[in-house]
């Protein structure tokens, strides 16, 4: 990451500073994903049962 490269050749006096700040900064961009993938997930799930249920083409009843 650019980034990372940045603060390793950078200003030694602010290394660890930055380092653990883009550290916190990955963890809450891990959390947000994790956030979405789960909200994601339950938005699509409903829809994709009704097409299960209606035998929808690409459903479980075509591998049938």
């Amino acid at each position: 990451m650019r980034i990372a490269a940045d603060i390793a050749s950078g200003d030694p006096a602010q290394k660890k500073e930055l380092e653990r700040e883009l550290a916190d900064t990955r963890k809450d961009g891990d959390r947000v994903v994790a956030r979405l993938t789960t909200l994601t997930r339950r938005v699509a799930a409903p829809r994709t049962d009704n097409l299960r249920l209606a035998g929808a083409a690409g459903g479980a009843e075509d591998l049938l």
